[in-house]
């Protein structure tokens, strides 16, 4: 083993998007960088050269988007139709589909540096393009991008890494590959003070002021998969690198850093069913298949086992990914029909693709090994349960289905115009979850609250912000849109004429107001009565709300309508049980913002939905009797209508 040399400040371990940009930080602010990489250059870029090179950024205009891009001509800017996508947006998008996990001082410091970090690159050589193909659809003449994601790097993944190679070089940032970082040597005071490297020449220790961690999760460590992820993980495809092996987190560990954050879980997709064990840099991203929502999606029984328009795929395809491991043989289908095939991704028109195409949903079925009695039954309970309504790919339309199990929530359309297609996809790791606590400064922390002197962390194998715990089938389902702007409006001029009454609880009056009709509730007693006769104006809106679960208007017995000022919000509680099992309510003028949690300690669970102005939900099964639920408080005035079933035998007298 060969003496320290002292010819490095920095040492970043890792050769991916969050190594390059450390080591351009830290050669901007004057140290002496060397990056090292263990696999050959030919497979340099780590996970980002197999990712589109989308960024997610807060921004708050049109003009800050366009800013960053720099050479969008009059013509393209008329035809983009983008909503801003603000720091409040992207925060309650990552806590809400991390189900509240998130260190909240990490995610908030996420959204804040989000904008400046793409401008930051931007400034160093990366040049950024909009995701016309990827992340809007044509409706008209103009492009509307949908889920808050909106700019990619030019050239996608490879592009992405190819400029920051380049900007590396320019700075003069040294850069070694075949260099596998094998463990950081530390003083006496467990400072680090180098790393041990091994190449294809030896063994030697490198020293240095500081060592950047930055070479990813374990995605690529089969042992690994299965002690912390799970059965069957060892057997999941890997999308990207097979050089991601978990050699940072462990060399960590080893020295006492803290284990944090999911370790359970990763980041899964949709992937080719046939596709190679490891990434292929010739076919990058493009084995991944994210039209589901479009479509259904079947196991080999031929049923479906997901709600595949919950959400916008942003937020449903690593929830989705992870679930059809657990299927059997590890594989599911998606099925389409003509009227969609044009709105699929260009992914799934590669030439290295599992799939079969027939004139009938029996043949397809047989072409793909599937039972072909169980996907005739399937698609035929489908169709009838679709909902007639506008179909609009862009938003959440809330063109669901009625009546079966599980729903499909948005974009449902009967599959009944041939030819029939299907592709076979299985599950596709990206990362995994679990890493290294940091400070917002990125100093690596040790099992005893203290920072590691001279570690610091970054990308993929930091812990603590990505989670996966998803409260699945708990009963809650989201409807967008249920009404128009003019029906809230008109709702809103009848609320506002009603009589509401205070609401005291053990004695304490509470910032909201009520108005019951059909039963009265109190809530200092704990007891029901008969209340005023529902007003004309709401049995339209109670038809259609029974409609969603397929109830008899009539028997939403019980209309609660609430008065939010700002400010009001609601502690955490469950339904009162005089009260049927589900409920349907309505939301006006402002968002609900919804938290539910059960459990206690280290086993209580989170999990956040909003309801967005003129939108719908319906609670019940798990949601209302496993779990408790708050309201947050309101930010502006809004009402919310509530419709309830009621257990007479508890009304009182």
């Amino acid at each position: 083993m060969s003496a320290p040399a002292n010819a490095y400040d920095v040492v970043v371990v890792g050769g991916g998007n969050a190594a390059l940009c450390a080591a351009l930080s830290a050669r901007e602010h004057g140290a002496r960088v060397l990056v090292l990489e263990k696999a050959p250059e030919e497979w340099r870029g780590g996970n980002g050269f197999f990712t589109a090179g989308g960024f997610r950024f807060a921004f708050s205009s049109f003009e800050e988007l366009c800013a960053l891009v720099g050479d969008l001509s009059d013509e393209e800017k008329a035809a983009m139709e983008v909503e801003p996508y603000t720091e409040e947006m992207y925060y309650d998008d990552l806590m809400r589909v991390t189900e509240d996990c998130a260190d909240p001082d990490m995610a908030m410091l996420l959204v804040r540096q989000s904008q400046p970090t793409v401008r930051w690159m931007r400034e160093r050589g990366i040049r950024w393009i909009p995701m016309f193909g990827r992340q809007a659809y044509k409706v008209g003449n103009r492009f509307r991008f949908w889920g808050g994601l909106v700019l990619e790097a030019v050239g996608g993944g490879p592009g992405l890494i190819d400029m920051e190679y380049q900007s590396a070089a320019k700075a003069g940032v040294t850069v070694r590959f075949q260099a596998k970082a094998m463990r950081l040597a530390v003083d006496d005071r467990g400072a680090v003070t180098g790393v041990v490297v091994r190449t294809p020449q030896g063994m030697e220790t490198i020293a240095t002021r500081a060592v950047v961690l930055a070479s990813g999760g374990f995605e690529a460590n089969t042992e690994m998969r299965t002690r912390y992820l799970g059965r069957n993980w060892e057997l999941a495809r890997v999308r990207g690198t097979p050089y991601n092996t978990g050699d940072g987190i462990r060399m960590a560990l080893d020295i006492g850093a803290l284990p944090w954050g999911h370790w359970s879980g990763c980041h899964a997709v949709q992937w080719d069913l046939n596709a190679p064990w490891h990434g292929d840099r010739k076919v990058g991203d493009n084995f991944q298949k994210h039209s589901y929502p479009l479509g259904i999606i079947v196991n080999l029984r031929g049923e479906r086992f997901v709600d595949e328009g919950a959400d916008f795929r942003n937020y449903t395809y690593v929830k989705y990914g992870r679930t059809i491991i657990e299927q059997p043989g590890r594989a599911a289908f998606q099925i389409f029909d003509q009227k969609v095939v044009a709105l699929l991704r260009e992914e799934y028109r590669i030439r290295e693709v599992t799939k079969a195409e027939a004139m009938t949903i029996r043949e397809l079925a047989s072409k793909l090994e599937i039972d072909v009695d169980g996907l005739v039954r399937t698609v035929e309970a489908f169709n009838k349960a679709v909902v007639v309504a506008p179909f609009n790919p862009a938003i959440k339309d809330g063109k669901g289905t009625r009546g079966i199990t599980p729903p499909k929530s948005n974009w449902a359309q009967p599959l009944d115009t041939p030819p029939f297609v299907g592709y076979a996809v299985t599950t596709g790791i990206t990362f995994t979850f679990g890493g290294l606590r940091i400070t917002s400064d990125g100093e690596v922390v040790d099992c005893e609250q203290r920072t590691i002197p001279g570690l610091f962390a970054a990308g993929e194998l930091v812990g603590g912000l990505f989670y996966h715990n998803y409260p699945g089938g708990a009963g809650l389902s989201y409807h967008p849109e249920f009404l128009t702007t003019s029906e809230e409006e008109a709702l809103a001029e009848e609320i506002r004429r009603l009589a509401f009454g205070e609401v005291r609880m053990r004695g304490i009056a509470a910032r909201r107001r009520a108005a019951h009709f059909g039963w009265r509730y109190g809530y200092e007693s704990w007891k029901i009565e008969p209340g005023p006769p529902l007003p004309e104006f709401l049995a339209p809106l109670r038809a259609r709300a029974a409609a969603l679960i397929s109830l008899d208007p009539d028997a939403f017995a019980e209309v609660l309508i609430n008065e939010y000022p700002a400010g009001a919000g609601i502690g955490w509680h469950r339904d009162a049980p005089q009260f049927g099992p589900v409920v349907v309510g309505v939301s006006l003028l402002g968002a609900c913002h919804f938290r539910f949690q059960r459990g206690q300690g280290t086993a209580r669970q989170t999990y956040a939905q909003s309801v967005e102005p003129r939108s719908a939900y319906v609670l019940g099964g798990a949601a209302r009797s496993a779990w408790q639920h708050a309201v947050s408080p309101t930010k502006t005035l809004r009402y919310s209508i509530t419709f309830r079933t009621v257990r007479r035998q508890r009304a009182a007298g």
